[in-house]
C-alpha cells in the first residue's frame, strides 16, 4: 500500500482558569498555538487537546490521561510495521505526565520489525558452504594499499530491491588509513550486483576524485533508511585519527545516493555535531579526532539512524599512537541531516591496549534486540583478552553500560559485522543474532577452542605467524547471553561485512589471503544450516 508521509501543524486550544499575567511571550486565554507533529507512516493525529498548568505556564504543558493523540486514517505502509509505538520528543519517548513546550515537535513513531523479513527461498536444510576466494568483487589492482595494489574496508548493503552494493577504500599506491598529508589518496567506491552477487557491475566513485592535500575519503560505515529510500555512507576526511586536532581535526561527512547507488550527493560535513573547534558542546570542542566505524550501520524500530564512532578524545602528537580511543553511539533523528552523540562511552574506562592506548575504543557495531534494548559490540585492543568487548543501552543509544569482555568471543583486532537475523516477535521460530569477525589476534595467541572448524570439529590452539586470521561467525539464540561459532575461512584474512540476500541466504563481503587486507575483497554466501553445522535447519515461519 502507498505510504502517507506527512508533516502537519496542529491547532491546539487552550481553555482553564488562570490569570493573563501568568502567561509567557504574551499569551492569552483561548489563544491558538502551533505544535508541529512529525510523523513516520500515516496520518497526523486528528485532534488533541492542551490544559494550561496553573503553576508552569504555556511554555511547559502537559498531558493528562485524555490528552494523548487519537490517531485515525492509519494507512499500512508495508508488512514491516508491527504497532504504533507512541510519540517522542528529540527522539525520547513522550508518556502521559511529561511536560511538553509550544515549540517541541513531537515525532509519531510505529515500531518495525527486527531483523530479516523477507522468506527463505533457497532449499531448506541446504548447508551452503562458503567458498570465500572465489569471487573477486575487488581485486588487487583496483586502487592499493602499501607496496602493493588492492582495495580495502568492505561493506555489504543489500536493498529492497534486492540489488547488492559492496562499497571499499580504493587506497592509491602507498596510500594506508586517512592521515593529514598529500601523499594518502583515499576515495570510496561502490560496484552493485542484480544477480545474488553472481556478478558485479558498474563501479561508481561514491567520494570525491581524490588529489591529496587533505582531499582524501574513507572508512565508510553505511545504512539504508528505510523511511527515505536513501544510502548514506559516513566517512572519515581530511586529517586521519592520529593526526586531528581540535582546530584542525579529521571530519566526519555524510554522503546520499537518492537512487540505489547508482549516483552520489556532494559530502556534508557533521563534524561539528561531534567533535571539534566548531562543536556547541565544551567538553567536545576540545576533541580533535574520530571515525564512524565501517560496515553496516544500523536503523532502530523507531526509525532512528545509529552507528558506532571510536573518538580520539585525548591530544596525541602527529602519527604517535598514545592517546585514548573511546566509543560512542552517533545516531539521527530526521534522516541523517541532523545527529546527536551519546551522553557516554561505555570504554571510557578500559584497559591499556596491546598498541599502548588507554582503553579498548575501537571499532563497534550495534544491533537492536527484540525487546528494545540495544547491543554495542566492540573491537578488542585489549591484550591478554582477545574478546569482543558487550556494552547495552536502554534508552535508544542515548547513554550505555560499561564495555565487559565476552569470553565466548574470540576475537583479533579486526572489523566485522553485528545484526539481527529473525526474531520471534517477527513470526520466527527461533530469536537468531549472528556476528562475524577474525578470530586470530597477531599476537598468536587466543582461546580459538571455542570455535569449530570447517570440518565442523573444534579448533584448538591456532598460531597463525602472528597475522590476523581464521574468521568465524556466531550465533545467539538467547540475545547474546550464549555463543556458537564456526570458522569460515582456516587461515589469513582481516575485515569482513555481511548481510542478508532476499533469498533468506548470508552475503559475505572480506579481505581474504593476507593479513590486513594485503589481498583482493572477495563475496561469498552461506546460511545458518552451515554455520551451525546441521544443528539449525533454517528458519521457520511460526505465524
Amino acid at each position: 500500500m502507498k505510504r502517507l508521509k506527512t508533516i502537519v501543524l496542529v491547532t491546539a486550544i487552550l481553555f482553564g482558569l488562570i490569570s493573563c499575567d501568568q502567561l509567557p511571550n504574551g499569551y492569552k486565554i483561548g489563544s491558538k498555538i502551533h505544535i508541529t507533529y512529525q510523523t513516520i507512516y500515516g496520518t497526523a493525529p486528528e485532534q488533541i487537546s492542551r490544559v494550561i498548568d496553573p503553576d508552569i505556564g504555556l511554555a511547559n504543558l502537559s498531558y493528562t490521561s485524555d490528552m494523548l493523540p487519537i490517531m485515525n486514517d492509519y494507512v499500512m505502509p508495508d508488512e514491516q510495521i508491527l504497532e504504533f509505538g507512541g510519540w517522542q520528543k528529540n527522539g525520547i519517548p513522550v508518556k502521559e505526565g511529561d511536560s511538553i513546550g509550544s515549540n517541541d515537535v513531537l515525532n509519531a513513531i510505529w515500531k518495525t520489525k527486527v531483523g530479516y523479513t523477507g522468506d527463505i527461498t533457497y532449499t531448506t536444510g541446504q548447508q551452503l558452504v562458503p567458498t570465500p576466494s572465489k569471487t573477486v568483487v575487488f581485486g588487487k589492482n583496483e586502487g592499493g594499499t602499501y607496496s602493493t595494489s588492492n582495495s580495502r574496508i568492505p561493506t555489504l548493503l543489500v536493498l529492497p530491491s534486492g540489488t547488492l552494493l559492496a562499497f571499499a577504500d580504493r587506497r592509491y599506491q602507498g596510500s594506508g588509513d586517512i592521515a593529514n598529508n598529500d601523499t594518502t589518496k583515499v576515495e570510496v567506491w561502490c560496484k552493485r550486483s542484480i544477480d545474488n552477487g553472481n556478478t558485479w557491475i558498474d563501479p561508481v566513485r561514491v567520494t570525491p576524485q581524490t588529489s591529496g592535500l587533505k582531499s582524501s575519503y574513507g572508512d565508510a560505515g553505511v545504512v539504508y533508511d528505510k523511511n527515505t529510500n536513501h544510502i548514506l555512507a559516513l566517512v572519515i576526511g581530511q586529517n586521519g585519527l592520529w593526526y586531528g586536532t581540535p582546530e584542525d581535526s579529521s571530519h566526519i561527512w555524510v554522503v546520499r545516493s537518492k537512487d540505489e547507488g547508482k549516483t552520489w550527493e556532494a559530502p556534508v560535513d557533521i563534524t561539528h555535531f561531534i567533535f571539534g573547534e566548531n562543536c556547541s558542546d565544551p567538553v567536545r570542542k576540545t576533541w580533535g579526532a574520530g571515525f564512524v566505524a565501517s560496515g553496516n550501520g544500523t536503523q532502530l524500530s523507531t526509525g532512528r539512524l545509529i552507528f558506532s564512532i571510536a573518538v580520539r578524545t585525548t591530544t596525541v602528537a602527529d602519527g604517535n599512537k598514545s592517546g585514548q580511543c573511546q566509543n560512542f553511539a552517533l545516531f539521527s533523528d530526521d534522516g541523517g541531516y541532523t545527529w546527536q552523540l551519546s551522553d557516554n562511552s561505555p570504554t571510557a574506562n578500559g584497559q591499556k591496549g596491546a598498541s599502548g592506548l588507554t582503553g579498548y575504543g575501537d571499532e563497534a557495531k550495534i544491533t537492536e534486540l527484540s525487546d528494545g534494548r540495544l547491543y554495542m559490540q566492540i573491537r578488542p585492543n585489549n591484550s591478554p583478552t582477545w574478546e569482543r568487548n558487550i556494552s547495552y543501552s536502554y534508552d535508544q543509544g542515548k547513554t550505555w553500560t560499561a564495555a565487559v569482555a565476552d569470553s565466548q568471543l574470540p576475537s583479533s583486532a579486526s572489523n566485522g559485522d553485528l545484526m539481527y537475523y529473525t526474531s520471534v516477535t517477527n513470526g520466527w521460530d527461533k530469536n537468531r543474532l549472528l556476528c562475524a569477525f577474525d578470530t586470530q589476534p597477531y599476537n598468536g595467541s587466543n582461546n580459538m577452542d571455542k570455535v569449530i572448524g570447517l570440518n565442523g570439529q573444534p579448533l584448538g590452539k591456532v598460531v597463525s605467524n602472528q597475522k590476523l586470521g581464521y574468521p568465524a561467525f556466531f550465533i545467539s539464540y538467547d540475545e547474546g547471553k550464549t555463543w556458537q561459532g564456526r570458522i569460515w575461512h582456516e587461515g589469513d584474512s582481516a575485515y569482513s561485512s555481511f548481510n542478508f540476500l532476499n533469498d533468506g541466504s548470508i552475503g559475505v563481503l572480506v579481505e581474504t589471503g593476507s593479513s590486513w587486507g594485503n589481498g583482493s575483497i572477495y563475496f561469498f554466501r552461506t546460511n545458518i544450516e552451515w554455520i551451525t553445522n546441521g544443528a539449525d535447519t533454517g528458519p521457520k515461519r511460526i505465524k
